[in-house]
C-alpha cells in the first residue's frame, strides 16, 4: 500500500527497500503537514518555513531520501492526497501508537506556528486524529498546549507525554527531547515551544548558560569579564544559521542570572539536569569542560566554584578521573593520570561531534588545545 502511494506521488518506481521506517514516517508527516497548511485555504509563509524546517531537521542526510521527499512535495502539489484519509492512511498503517501521536504533535505545531490555530485547521486535525485511531483526549490537550491554555486534566497530559518518550522513536532515527525539556524551555523563554524548536545545540547552550552562571555565583559575585566570556562562548557555540538561538543568548544570560540570584540554593536543586538528559556522554563531558573554562577565566579556580563543579560532574555522571584531569589542565598544572588523559582525549575527539554541527567540532578542538598545553 505505502509503496503504491509513494511511487505514484513521487513518480518513482520504489521498492520495499526504499520504504524504511524513517521514510514512512516522514512521508506521513509531510502529507499531513501539507493538509494542515491548506486546511484554511491560506498558506502562510510561517507554515512553509516550518515545513521546510521540519524536513531539514528530520530528513536523513542521504541524498536519495532527500530527493524522495522533494519528489513527494511536488507530487502532493498536483495530487492532494492529504484531503482523502483513505489514501493517506496507507502511509500510516505500520506506524506505532506513539509514532502516530508524534505525527499529530508535529501537525499541531504546524497549525500553531502563527500563534493561533485556525478553526478549519483544528477540524482537520481532529478528523486526522480520529482516522489515526488516536485517543480523543490527546488532541484536546495538544491543542490546549499549543494555544497556551490550562489543561482540564493534568493526568491526560502526563499520559500523553509518557507515549512521547524519546526512546520510543529510535527506529525512526529522530533525536528528540522529552516534554519536561519542552516545558522548562517554554517557561524560560515565555512562549510555547514544540519538539521541533529544540535542537541539540539549544539544549547544550542553555545548559551551559545555567551551569556557568551558577559557577560564577558560587564565590558570591559575578564580574563583567565573566559574563563577557560567557557571551563570547555562546557566540562560538551557535551555528550561523541558528539566528533564533543567537538572539536568545544574551536574553538567557540576563534571565538566568536573575533566577539564580533569586534562588541561592539553585545548585542544590539542579533543574538544568532535566535539560542534559538528551545529551550524549561526550556532549556532557564537553559541557563540563566549558564550565571549567569559565571558572578558570580569571586565572584560577575558586574553591567554592570547584565544589560546585564537582556537584555538576557527579550529576552528569562524569568519571571522577576525568574531572581531576580537567582541574589540573585548567589550572595549568601537570596532568598525572596519563591513562585518564588519553581516554578523555578520545571522548573529546572532534569526530565525536560531527553529527551535531561544525561549531561543536571546533569547540572540541578548542578544549583539547587548552588542555594540550599541560605536560606530564
Amino acid at each position: 500500500m505505502t509503496i503504491e502511494v509513494l511511487s505514484h506521488l513521487t513518480g518513482r518506481n520504489l521498492t520495499q527497500d526504499d520504504i524504511t521506517p524513517p521514510v514512512r514516517f516522514l512521508a506521513a508527516l509531510v502529507t499531513l503537514g501539507m493538509g494542515v497548511m491548506y486546511a484554511d485555504g491560506v498558506v502562510e509563509d510561517e507554515e512553509k518555513q516550518l515545513l521546510e524546517k521540519t524536513i531539514e531537521r528530520l530528513v536523513p542526510p542521504q541524498r536519495d531520501v532527500r530527493q524522495l521527499v522533494q519528489g513527494l512535495l511536488s507530487g502532493l502539489e498536483k495530487n492532494p492526497v492529504y484531503q482523502n484519509p483513505q489514501q493517506w492512511l496507507k502511509l500510516t498503517t505500520s506506524l506505532s501508537e506513539s509514532e502516530r501521536i508524534l505525527l499529530l504533535n508535529f501537525c499541531y505545531a504546524m497549525s500553531a506556528v502563527d500563534g493561533t490555530i485556525d478553526p478549519n485547521e483544528s477540524q482537520y486535525l481532529q478528523l486526522a486524529s480520529n482516522s489515526l485511531g488516536i485517543d480523543s483526549r490527546y488532541p484536546m490537550v495538544l491543542e490546549a498546549w499549543f494555544k497556551g491554555e490550562e489543561f482540564r486534566d493534568q493526568s491526560v497530559w502526563e499520559e500523553l507525554q509518557s507515549k512521547l518518550q524519546p526512546e520510543q522513536f529510535e527506529a525512526l532515527g529522530i533525536r528528540l527531547v522529552n516534554q519536561q525539556v519542552v516545558e522548562y524551555l517554554s517557561r524560560l523563554v515565555g512562549r510555547q515551544l514544540s519538539l521541533l524548536d529544540i535542537t541539540p545545540t539549544m539544549i547544550f547552550v542553555v545548559s551551559l548558560v545555567t551551569i556557568s552562571l551558577e559557577v560564577m555565583l558560587a564565590d558570591g559575585q559575578v564580574v563583567e569579564e565573566e559574563t563577557q566570556l560567557l557571551a563570547k562562548t555562546i557566540d562560538r557555540l551557535t551555528p550561523p544559521e541558528e539566528d533564533d538561538l543567537r538572539q536568545l543568548g544574551p536574553f538567557l544570560i540576563g534571565l538566568l542570572l536573575r533566577q539564580v540570584q533569586r534562588n541561592p540554593t539553585a545548585s542544590n536543586c539542579p533543574e538544568w539536569l532535566t535539560l542534559t538528559k538528551p545529551l550524549s556522554y561526550a556532549e556532557k563531558l564537553l559541557l563540563l569542560c566549558f564550565a571549567y573554562d569559565m571558572s578558570a577565566a580569571d586565572g584560577e579556580i575558586d574553591p567554592t566554584e570547584q565544589d560546585y563543579l564537582h556537584i555538576v560532574a557527579k550529576n552528569l555522571g562524569i568519571d571522577a578521573r576525568y574531572t581531576a584531569v580537567l582541574e589540573a589542565g585548567f589550572r595549568d598544572e601537570d596532568i598525572q593520570d596519563e591513562q585518564a588523559w588519553d581516554e578523555l582525549r578520545s571522548q573529546l575527539h572532534p569526530d565525536q561531534f560531527q553529527y551535531l554541527d561544525m561549531v561543536f567540532v571546533d569547540a572540541a578542538r578548542y578544549i583539547l588545545d587548552c588542555l594540550e598545553v599541560c605536560s606530564f
